[in-house]
């Protein structure tokens, strides 16, 4: 691994537009241009880990990227950006259990008076957890992690779609917008990203006779302290929906500046009580704004093999001009039966649909895709 260290009288001397950027779930980088005058080739390699200080202490561990050769007038130089490890978690997608999408995190458990409910809730931690783990036994992303965060924070299971590692994180930290993210590195250069919420983040003291600083600017944000949330829960029970409405602090107005309000859909068999006491179960036919919601179209299986023969033509399109094709039986259509045993309510009428267009969004609904047990076809030239 090569060490850049840009506090060194050779590379202030060498590096032209030289700037340090760290951002909080966004990583942090070094960019500079390196003249080709000093370097007949570029100095880095394409995706090389590269170890940058700044007097003596580790600012960055990651791979140099997005290295280029670039002429402007008379001024030839290599423009090159070293990352973080963040850089990784951006660009490597999550893709759990053979799926890019589903519903994220784990509802937990609590005992109500039937034994074990599922409560509308997941662990933060649990989640941060469960997307770095991934992201270092499968991704191979070398890191480990810290999360300094309270053990009783949560968040709310939600929908995802091709997200990477970084998105997800991100979007766990809208739930607990007082998280912060960094890498802290080791004496053995080991890199460890540290999760914190609030009352877990150091003080920061900024020594002016240390740094060389030419402005700096301090901003109140009371725009991101709200002085109380609101979250309305909808829960279907049949052709039902139990509402309830939560406020904190309790008592609270949510008409007031600043205030943060939710409104979201979790599935039946979630426990949901209004401690608001504000609403009682109405009878509608779909659930709020916020419930996952596909479109998806079919058309009807043949029921002879002249039209099994057309359906095939008309998934082979190189098999259009083949007046000798034949089916030899109708394939028998099956059902999966779902595991769980709370998703096996679904309609045995979908599986007399081919899906042509849409797509199963989650978990749940994979047993609406079919099975052909046999599926023959022979061609007669």
């Amino acid at each position: 691994m090569k060490t850049l260290d840009v506090s060194s009288s050779d590379f202030l001397d060498m590096a032209e537009s030289p700037s340090y950027n760290r951002l909080s779930f966004g990583g942090a980088s070094v960019s500079f241009r390196a003249p080709v005058s000093r370097f007949a080739s570029c100095p880095f390699e394409e995706g090389e880990i590269v170890k940058v200080v700044w007097r003596g202490k580790t600012l960055l561990i990651g791979p140099a990227i997005d290295l280029e050769h670039s002429l402007e007038g008379t001024s030839e130089s290599w423009d090159i950006r070293i990352c973080d490890y963040w850089w990784n978690l951006s660009n490597i997608q999550y893709f759990a259990n053979g799926r890019a999408n589903g519903i994220f995190a784990e509802y937990r458990r609590g005992t109500g008076g039937s034994g074990q409910e599922k409560q509308a809730t997941a662990n933060i931690r649990d989640a941060l957890s469960g997307v770095l783990d991934h992201a270092v036994s499968t991704a191979l992303v070398p890191i480990k992690y810290d999360l300094r965060i309270d053990k009783d924070a949560e968040i709310i299971p939600f929908a995802y779609a091709s997200e990477t590692y970084a998105s997800l994180l991100s979007k766990i930290q809208q739930w607990r917008p007082n998280m912060a993210a960094w890498f802290e590195y080791g004496a053995d250069d080991s890199a460890t990203l540290v999760i914190a919420d609030h009352a877990h983040l150091p003080d920061v003291v900024l020594d002016l006779s240390a740094v060389d600083v030419s402005a700096l600017s301090l901003k109140a944000r009371p725009d991101l302290v709200p002085p109380a949330v609101g979250l309305t829960c909808n829960a279907s029970v049949v052709s039902r929906v139990q509402r309830a409405l939560a406020v904190y602090p309790s008592g609270a107005s949510l008409s007031q500046p600043y205030v943060v309000t939710a409104e979201v859909d979790v599935p039946g068999g979630v426990k949901v009580s209004d401690t608001a006491g504000q609403y009682s179960p109405v009878e509608t036919d779909s659930l709020g704004y916020d419930a996952p919601r596909m479109i998806v179209r079919g058309d009807k299986f043949p029921t002879g093999t002249a039209q099994w023969a057309a359906r095939v033509k008309r998934w082979a399109p190189a098999l259009e001009d083949c007046a000798g094709l034949e089916v030899a039986a109708s394939p028998k259509i099956t059902s999966i039966t779902p595991a769980d045993a709370e998703h096996r309510g679904y309609s045995s009428a979908a599986i007399t649909h081919e899906l042509t267009s849409g797509e199963i969004i989650s978990i749940s609904y994979y047993s609406i895709f079919n099975v052909f047990q046999q599926s023959c076809f022979h061609m007669i030239l």
